[in-house]
């Protein structure tokens, strides 16, 4: 009955992404831009939505050891192939960047934040020898709307084609209708579900082997003959946390995203495939666990946004690895969402102060604390109902997560904003 929907809504929003994606669709954006002229752009103009400002400012662009939007726009010119979309930065050379690199010191390239309550809007200008290209990007990071050259429009979505997200929502689903046709559905037409998580798996193994990502070094050191049901807990932190930080770091390392974000990608495919792979369940099981852990990621991001004054990715993904974990256990609905309340009840306060390198500590303690919520709700142990934001039932949180994100921490992530602006490190750096 919802099968077609669930394929749909999880083939629209996983993609193949190189590097974090408010960067990737700068740069995605530019190179689109690029099409229409001739030569290197000699001035650049960006204009960004606050989310996207905030979540691109200071984090490193894939293969350059340089962070932000600049020379994520001079790359994206450089290397002038939309047509890899979010992944084109995973396949430029050392040649390139130093081409990007000498573009970004030429310092003409603007990086203006809007004033707009849109959370993705992006508008790329470039200008060359009298000419004249401008790109805009709305609602989700591929979505391109306008090409105008010399003040001619090459191309145009009309208003009803603006979003390319389908308008049918997952969340027009009770959950619990939801799980029971995910536990129920044959898992042959899911197997893409592992293939996403083996991707982001070697995501994690490029993490463990580069000499940038300290906490993932770190991390190995420690003790890991843990007993059960602690070594499932530290597995899918050092995996999810390897890869977090190989992407933060700027590796050229391509991973499935989910929602438009690659940390909720790793979050949700790898650590829920770490899981299952600990607890030596079988394939369709994996697999099972995956379909939930994917559908509730996707449910709760319809309700709170794709991009939020919080950090996402310790909430969406987490919620659907304490629910899959809760599944693979061999618990019911009540019991999933019992773990995933307390997720939220417990990290709702996390800011999200943009992407960079705390990312992958934030998804350290988060998944940690997920996979212990869910054998905790096993026992019968969780935090109650109506009991700060945690509403009567997993709806009414989620509207009021929905609220505490927008109105309630608009006035938080302009702040925020400002700080991660003043801390803004240089291009040598």
């Amino acid at each position: 009955m919802y099968k077609d929907l669930i394929l749909t809504k999880f083939n629209q929003e996983m993609k193949l992404a190189s590097g974090c994606t408010e960067v990737g669709c700068i740069a995605y954006a530019a190179a689109v831009a690029m099409k229409e002229l001739s030569a290197l752009p000699e001035r650049i103009l960006l204009s960004v939505s606050p989310n996207i400002y905030k979540n691109g400012l200071c984090v490193f662009v894939p293969g350059t050891h340089v962070r932000g939007f600049e020379i994520a726009a001079a790359l994206g010119c450089v290397l002038q192939n939309p047509e890899k979309g979010l992944s084109l930065m995973e396949h430029s050379t050392p040649v390139q960047v130093d081409a990007a690199i000498a573009l970004v010191k030429e310092g003409n390239i603007t990086v203006n934040c809007q004033d707009t309550p849109e959370l993705i809007s992006i508008q790329v200008d470039l200008f060359q020898n009298g000419h004249h290209t401008v790109v805009s990007l709305h609602g989700s990071h591929t979505n391109i709307t306008k090409i105008v050259v010399d003040d001619e429009i090459k191309y145009i979505k009309s208003s009803s084609q603006q979003d390319e997200l389908p308008q049918t929502q997952l969340h027009s689903v009770p959950l619990e209708d939801l799980i029971s046709f995910l536990i129920s559905q044959d898992t042959s037409e899911f197997s893409f579900l592992i293939e996403a998580a083996q991707m982001n798996y070697k995501a994690a193994e490029a993490g463990f082997e580069s000499k940038e990502t300290s906490l993932t070094h770190s991390l190995r050191h420690l003790p890991t003959d843990l007993p059960y049901p602690y070594n499932v807990i530290q597995q899918a932190q050092l995996w999810t946390t390897a890869a977090s930080e190989a992407r933060m770091v700027g590796l050229p390392t391509p991973v499935m995203s989910i929602t438009g974000s690659g940390n909720h990608g790793i979050t949700n495919f790898l650590g829920m495939y770490t899981v299952a792979k600990t607890l030596e369940v079988s394939k369709e099981k994996i697999i099972r666990s995956l379909m939930i852990s994917t559908a509730l990621t996707i449910y709760i991001k319809e309700y709170t946004g794709r991009v939020t004054a919080y950090c996402g990715a310790a909430l969406a993904p987490t919620s659907g690895v304490a629910a899959g974990t809760v599944y693979l256990l061999g618990g019911n609905f009540n019991q999933m969402m019992q773990a995933v309340q307390s997720v939220l009840g417990t990290f709702s306060g996390i800011l999200c102060d943009g992407a960079k390198e705390s990312c992958a500590y934030k998804i350290n303690a988060a998944i940690a604390s997920a996979i212990e919520f869910a054998f905790l709700a096993m026992d019968g142990v969780g935090v109650p109902l109506r009991n700060g934001i945690i509403g009567n039932s997993i709806k009414e949180t989620l509207e009021n997560l929905e609220k505490l994100n927008d109105p309630g921490m608009v006035e938080t992530d302009h702040v925020v904003i400002s700080l991660i602006q003043k801390n803004k490190i240089p291009l040598e750096s």
